[in-house]
């Protein structure tokens, strides 16, 4: 999907669906939804084991507070 994690710059743009991480607000990221295998969004990481719970709570307060670099 184009999308690159590596730079913020790259995280913020997203891939082919637009961005997946909106600074602040976790319940908007399309990250976060994913790495939770909610439906309708790819599971990642793709065909591996879910994040633990404790990873993606980390993710989640990243995202809360602004997803600092």
């Amino acid at each position: 999907g184009k999308l690159r994690l590596d730079r913020r710059e790259d995280l913020l743009r997203g891939g082919l669906k637009g961005p997946v991480v909106k600074p602040g607000d976790p319940a908007a990221s399309l990250l976060l939804r994913a790495v939770r295998h909610q439906p309708g969004v790819a599971a990642m990481p793709p065909g591996g084991a879910r994040l633990s719970d404790r990873d993606i709570q980390a993710l989640e307060i990243w995202i809360r507070d602004g997803a600092p670099w």
